[in-house]
């Protein structure tokens, strides 16, 4: 029992501090412990490195070329990013079953198949296959969005099978898109048409619609109540003009006969029978007075006639109007005055002329001569006054052609139109329906361009960039690391072991132990005894064991390495 209680409390015995030369001597006692698990880990790691079957790696590289008809002349019916739908192109061609068809074709992982199911087997490629965007030199592609080519590897034991593998999917990527861009186009054409022909028929309704809805409700219709409308409104603009040409040639009339009187007046002075000579010098005052009452007649009238101007454009209270009429006023009453002074000369001339019967009378010789030219401006005047009347029976004859049209237009306008929203309704209707079944139209025979141009592999297509490749080095493993990671180990292990035996043994080295625990003085030392025989007994067996395991661990790894090279492709 006292080894045992030494074992168990060796850990409490507080140990010396170790130097290089300890750490020496451990390395040298315990050697075997430490040169046996490397030994073991390089061969090891030689068996695992050599074991492993290469891995190789062949890539192809495929682009997307742009149609050639440009796109502003046959816009695609395709125009999602190639990289979208390359993303679904890759995954048709990498599910379980092409994955599997690709297994059983090529003759995929034989070993693994023989104790797997197929799913797995098909998992593990669906890892050993990379399909992704390609940038050569850092190039992009401003219509398909930075994804212009795509690169497709496959890891794989064989080679040749890889580079098989690699061609074979690449030919399906690439049917994929032509089939796939097809059948898209096709279907966008075949929705158009559908909804092309759906338009029109709906188009055709709605016109005949509106068609009966005419004929059924012909003068009733809500734009000849517009064309009524405009109608109307000529013939007021018409009636007004006449209006107008009325009062300007009543105006005018007014001027004549005001001229008329004047000259009817003067004839009348002139015809009256000789005046005595007393009378001559009042006689001529009477002419010249009735010129002046002319004058003020003229003035009298136009004033009238610029007051009913104004009155059509300004207001009643307006200043202008206003001066207008005080100054007519003021020339009305003034007119008034002369004739009534005129008309008591007269009345004066007349009743002295009647008192001197006997007086002897004054002969004016251009009398006569001036009586004909009155008479002859009078006739002058009356046949402007009889042109105007005939003018005015004309414009009024036209006013009341006029009016009879406005009432007629008035008594349409007047009359209700029939079903005035359903016709707006049914019109709106078809307005919208033409447009939309012209963008149709449109767009359908564009996506048709499109889809001829598919059929015809004129569109967007892929062509292979680089072929699948055969590879000539493996790719993994990396056997010098293996070998070195599986000799550290067994190094790191052999150490670890090396330590925890040193720890475990709680005997005296050397005279620094002896001086550290036991704080003696040492006068001397003696050393081991052993049987020679004993001694080179136990280093043969020591070379023999060494020599045996040396010998095993090389043969491993030959054969190892001399199966990897027998059985590699």
């Amino acid at each position: 029992m006292q080894p045992h209680a030494v074992e168990s409390n060796h850990t409490d015995i507080v140990r010396r501090s170790l130097d290089i030369e300890d750490y020496i001597q451990i390395a040298r006692r315990y050697k075997a412990w430490i040169i046996g698990p490397m030994f073991a880990g390089l061969v090891i790691g030689v068996v695992v490195a050599f074991l492993l079957p290469n891995k190789y790696v062949s890539n192809a590289v495929i682009r997307v070329l742009p149609p050639p008809v440009p796109e502003k002349y046959v816009p695609p019916n395709v125009t999602s990013a190639i990289s979208d739908r390359f993303t679904e192109m890759a995954q048709s061609v990498t599910s379980r079953s092409t994955l599997a068809t690709l297994v059983t074709t090529y003759d995929l992982y034989p070993q693994k198949r023989k104790r797997m199911p197929v799913e797995d087997i098909v998992e593990g490629m669906a890892k050993d296959l990379e399909i992704r965007p390609y940038q050569p030199l850092g190039q992009q592609s401003r219509r398909y969005e930075g994804a212009a080519a795509f690169r497709v590897a496959f890891t794989y034991e064989n080679r040749f099978l890889a580079q098989k593998v690699v061609t074979d999917i690449v030919g399906r990527i690439i049917n994929e898109h032509l089939r796939m861009r097809a059948s898209q186009s096709t279907m966008t054409t075949t929705f158009l048409r559908e909804q092309w022909e759906q338009a029109r028929k709906e188009l055709d309704e709605l016109e005949q619609k509106v068609t009966n809805f005419r004929v059924a409700n012909q003068g009733r219709l809500p734009e000849q109540a517009q064309f009524n409308a405009q109608q109307m409104g000529s013939a007021q603009m018409r009636l007004s003009s006449l209006n107008s040409a009325i009062s300007s040639i009543n105006q005018e009339k007014l001027v004549l006969e005001a001229q008329l009187r004047s000259l009817k007046q003067e004839a009348e002075a002139l015809r009256r029978p000789p005046v005595p000579a007393a009378a001559v010098g009042g006689e001529a005052f009477a002419i010249a007075r009735n010129e002046r009452i002319a004058e003020l007649e003229k003035r009298i009238v136009s004033l009238e006639s610029a007051l009913n101007t104004m009155r059509q454009q300004l207001t009643e209270n307006h200043p202008d109007i206003k001066t207008t009429q005080s100054t007519l006023a003021s020339l009305k009453s003034r007119r008034d005055e002369m004739v009534a002074e005129e008309e008591r000369r007269l009345q004066k001339l007349a009743a002295e002329a009647k008192a001197n019967p006997g007086r002897p009378a004054v002969v004016d010789p251009a009398t006569m001569s001036k009586i004909r030219a009155t008479d002859a401006a009078i006739e002058q005047v009356e046949a402007q006054i009889k042109a105007r009347d005939l003018r005015l029976q004309e414009l009024s004859q036209e006013v009341q052609n006029v009016d009879r049209r406005m009432a007629l237009y008035q008594q349409r306008m007047e009359a209700t139109p029939v079903g005035e929203q359903e016709y707006s309704q049914l019109v709106r209707e078809v307005a919208l329906a033409k447009i939309r079944y012209e963008d149709l139209t449109r767009k359908k025979e564009q996506s048709e361009t499109a889809t001829d141009l598919e059929n015809r592999n004129q569109g967007e297509t892929m062509e292979i960039l680089e072929s699948a490749s055969l590879p000539q080095t493996p790719v993994s493993p990396n056997r010098l690391a293996v070998v070195g990671i599986a000799t550290a180990l067994g190094c790191v292990l052999g150490i670890a072991l090396a330590g925890t035996w040193e720890v475990k043994d709680t005997s005296l080295k050397g005279l620094k132990d002896v001086r550290a625990y036991t704080n003696l003085p040492i006068l001397g030392s003696v050393p081991l005894l052993e049987n020679d025989v004993i001694i080179r007994r136990r280093k043969r067996m020591a070379l023999l064991a060494w020599s045996t395991a040396v010998l095993i661990g090389i043969v491993i790894m030959s054969t190892s390495i001399y199966y990897h090279y027998a059985t590699g492709v």
